[in-house]
């Protein structure tokens, strides 16, 4: 069977700005790292993380504002698939209407998620 081709793609994933949308983060938090870490483990998603306010640099209360990651598929579609059936998704985490999912040339080696 031939190898498949993957690419390796970025995600920018706002949060909604509501006033409960910080609330629906933190509550399905844990699932959504147990999924991920899981596709670190596979390989699939390289690296990930939540986005923070500019001003949580200074201080001790961090307002998260969206998630940044990046995966290894064969396609963007393949992308949007995987962020479909993720919790923060399904739970109205991400502003779905303000999702970006571009491809992402490397100038270096992309770390692995998997622990050595």
């Amino acid at each position: 069977m031939p190898e498949v081709k993957t690419y390796v793609f970025f995600v920018y994933a706002p949060d909604y700005t509501d006033p409960d949308a910080f609330n629906r983060r933190l509550s399905v938090r844990s699932q959504h790292l147990e999924r991920m870490g899981g596709l670190g483990k596979k390989g699939i998603l390289r690296m990930g993380g939540a986005l923070a306010s500019p001003e949580s640099i200074e201080s001790d209360q961090k307002k998260l504002v969206g998630s940044g990651m990046m995966f290894e598929a064969e396609s963007a579609d393949a992308v949007r698939k995987i962020l479909e059936e993720d919790i923060y998704w399904t739970s109205s985490v991400w502003d779905k209407e303000k999702i970006v999912i571009l491809p992402f040339l490397s100038a270096g080696p992309l770390p692995s998620m998997v622990a050595e």
